[in-house]
């Protein structure tokens, strides 16, 4: 029974007796029950009246609390959905979803990327259309947002990958490319971003740059380190040489 269907007399002298709010289910379930409310609440002078209004009151808010469990159950499941607990997933789950923007995978674990800042998007872009610009003379080819899986159970998106002409046909790359090209974010952190050049380097990736677009530098990453190109980018066998000036925002 709902609430609009209660008889309006037993619904009003549960709202005027007990002042109480009348959830759906409770009338529900005191009215199936054929619970009288006058006869429970009119007269507590009567010891026997009194004890039963105790007990209906008792189980009012036996009720209430229930209820309140309910949500806040329900309200932690939504927040924990909601701000992406962890939760591992299977290769597979995370093969046949979309993220927007895309995410890392690593050992069952969703890891997300660092994007939508001006100077990064304008960087990531810009680095692309200047190989793509050149790439019959290059004959490579630059990609964006491409999964490429760099180990067992461990997936990685560089900001921009380049690999020979023809790109190969897979939808998920499962060999090095030429060049990865990660552009730096005021959010990464050194820890973050060198597990990430870790598995390109184990991966056999030939060519690692990393360009932060805020100060205007580089660096060619191998496995001895991090070594400075502050002016210009240039890959190990001097196929790409890459003025920074032509590709970051003033």
């Amino acid at each position: 029974m709902l609430l609009a269907q209660c008889p309006d007399s037993k619904r009003n002298q549960f709202i005027n007796r007990t002042n109480m709010p009348a959830p759906d289910f409770l009338l529900q379930h005191l009215f199936g029950l054929g619970f009288d409310f006058h006869r429970h609440t009119s007269n507590l002078a009567s010891s026997d009246r009194q004890d039963r209004s105790i007990s209906a009151i008792a189980n009012l808010e036996d009720l209430t609390v229930l209820s309140k469990l309910s949500t806040d159950e329900e309200e932690q499941r939504r927040y924990h959905t909601h701000m992406g607990a962890t939760t591992l997933i299977s290769v597979e789950d995370y093969l046949r979803t979309s993220y927007r923007p895309d995410c890392d995978f690593v050992e069952g674990e969703i890891l997300e990327r660092n994007v939508g800042k001006t100077k990064h998007g304008f960087a990531q872009f810009e680095i692309g259309a200047w190989i793509r610009a050149r790439k019959d003379l290059l004959r490579l080819q630059p990609l964006t947002e491409v999964r490429m899986r760099v180990a067992a159970g461990k997936f990685r998106i560089p900001d921009v990958l380049v690999c020979e002409i023809p790109v190969p046909d897979e939808q998920v790359f499962t060999e090095p490319p030429y060049l990865c090209v990660e552009v730096m974010s005021p959010e990464d952190t050194i820890s973050s971003m060198q597990d990430r050049l870790d598995d390109y380097i184990q991966f056999g990736v030939p060519n690692i740059w990393v360009i932060d677009p805020w100060k205007h530098r580089g660096w060619s990453i191998t496995a001895n380190g991090w070594a400075a190109q502050p002016d210009t980018m240039r890959t190990a066998d001097g196929r790409i040489v890459m003025p920074l000036a032509d590709v970051l925002l003033p």
